[in-house]
């Protein structure tokens, strides 16, 4: 289904009115309509219903989409950028080659999303929750993923250059031929990860747990691993 401009101002204000007060607005339900390349900027759309919807090429830029549930959502190439998607449900979302540069995405939900050549510099995805996410080929540069459940994520190719991964659970993830240099991984549990080729100098690997991680060809040059628990229980001081 295709919204016309005008209905589609009507549902966001009645959205907007039911924010303020449940009793007098109408909770915005744009399940499976197709709201292609619209121009949602700075709209506000928490807690809206947003299952299913064709959203490939939409600028949300800034929009806030604080508990919105977009499960299996179709947002490839969205500009999000500046988007407020804290605890959003994005399960087996799309969002291939989408710009989510400085995004709040704390505490969102996208197990099985699909972010392959997605933009997330800067991002804040503290907490998320990323089992099974295929972030492939995805900047992450500077992003917050500390707490992050990444969970036999794939992280293949991917630029987390200076990225904040304090605490995450990478446990089985992927991040063959990834780039790490300066990323910040103290506590962070590595365990069974496959970090062949990966290019981890000059990060911060203390308190991490590698055990049983694929470390072919890594490159571990000036890296802090004090305290590190390496293969078989190995740890360094």
């Amino acid at each position: 289904m295709r919204f016309t401009k005008e209905r589609l101002e009507k549902i966001l204000n009645d959205h907007a009115q039911w924010i303020e007060d449940h009793d007098t607005g109408i909770r915005a339900d744009l399940s499976y309509t197709d709201l292609s390349s619209f121009d949602l900027s700075q709209t506000n759309l928490s807690r809206a219903k947003l299952l299913g919807t064709n959203l490939i090429g939409a600028n949300l830029t800034r929009a806030k989409l604080v508990d919105a549930d977009m499960t299996d959502a179709n947002l490839s190439r969205a500009n999000m950028t500046g988007a407020n998607l804290t605890r959003a449900d994005l399960i087996i979302s799309n969002l291939t080659g989408a710009n989510l540069s400085g995004a709040n995405l704390t505490r969102a939900i996208l197990a099985r999303a699909n972010l392959t050549r997605a933009i997330l510099i800067r991002s804040n995805l503290s907490q998320a929750n990323l089992i099974r996410a295929d972030l492939s080929f995805a900047d992450l540069s500077f992003a917050t993923l500390s707490g992050a459940r990444l969970y036999r994520a794939d992280l293949s190719d991917a630029n987390l250059t200076g990225a904040d991964m304090f605490g995450a659970d990478l446990t089985f993830a992927s991040m063959l031929h990834s780039n790490m240099s300066h990323a910040r991984l103290s506590f962070a549990n590595l365990s069974n990860a496959m970090l062949t080729h990966a290019n981890l100098s000059s990060s911060n690997l203390s308190d991490a747990n590698l055990t049983g991680a694929d470390t072919i060809d890594t490159d571990f040059t000036n890296v802090d691993i004090s305290r590190a628990i390496w293969t078989n229980g190995r740890k360094y001081t």
